[in-house]
């Protein structure tokens, strides 16, 4: 929007001073989320009603807005969001939706706040992106993500998909999710690999006493 339609606005309603930035991001062109309505893009302001014509995915291809409303409720969405490139540069995501499931996910973390998601905001999100394809194509993707080093794969619901700063080496995240699980079968289990590296690898050396002893406490327990 134009710096008068804006003055204007702030004019009617002081408090959205501090909303600004906001409203003057509200362009022609841009992309925004609406929690029910889903995905859209701001097509035009409309100076004689003084609201934003946003076009959403759906029924609701020409839905006028004040922009007080969307300052509340819609979240607008960078360049970079994956939501965003889907409809920019959709060969390259269905790229990676089809092939390298994993840099997809990587690709979503890195542009997340602290570069970490919920598995439940992750999921959501690649739901909205894949539609009725989700399901059948996280099942498979997880599988490539346990074997991908740059991405720290939550051992609970509750714990976040972490985008790692520098990717770990096989035997650091067997040693790091030997420490995290307290299931005993998995726990032997992890033991017995990082044993396998005992030979060659000085990195874990220290550890091994430790494995050791654990991991004999858990079989014991069996």
């Amino acid at each position: 929007m134009k710096k008068e339609a804006i003055d204007l606005i702030i004019e009617k309603n002081p408090k959205l001073a501090k909303s600004r930035a906001k409203l003057e991001a509200m362009l022609p062109g841009a992309y925004c989320l609406h929690r029910s309505w889903g995905f859209g893009q701001i097509k035009s302001f409309d100076a004689a009603s003084g609201k934003l014509i946003i076009a959403f995915d759906g029924d609701k291809s020409e839905h006028p807005m004040d922009p007080s409303f969307c300052v509340e409720h819609l979240e607008l969405l960078p360049e970079t969001n994956i939501l965003v490139r889907q409809r920019t540069d959709p060969a390259a995501i269905e790229e990676m939706v089809k092939k390298r499931p994993a840099d997809l996910v990587v690709e979503v973390l890195q542009h997340a706040p602290g570069k970490s998601m919920s598995s439940i905001e992750l999921e959501n999100l690649l739901t909205r992106m894949l539609g009725e394809r989700f399901k059948k194509w996280w099942s498979g993707a997880k599988k490539h993500l346990a074997k991908d080093s740059r991405v720290a794969v939550p051992s609970k619901k509750t714990d976040p998909y972490v985008l790692r700063e520098e990717p770990l080496k096989p035997e650091q995240e067997i040693l790091e999710e030997f420490y995290v699980t307290k299931q005993a079968k998995k726990k032997i289990l992890l033991a017995e690999k990082l044993y396998q590296f005992s030979g060659s690898v000085e990195e874990i050396e220290k550890d091994l006493p430790r494995i050791s002893g654990r991991g004999l406490f858990y079989l014991e327990e069996q």
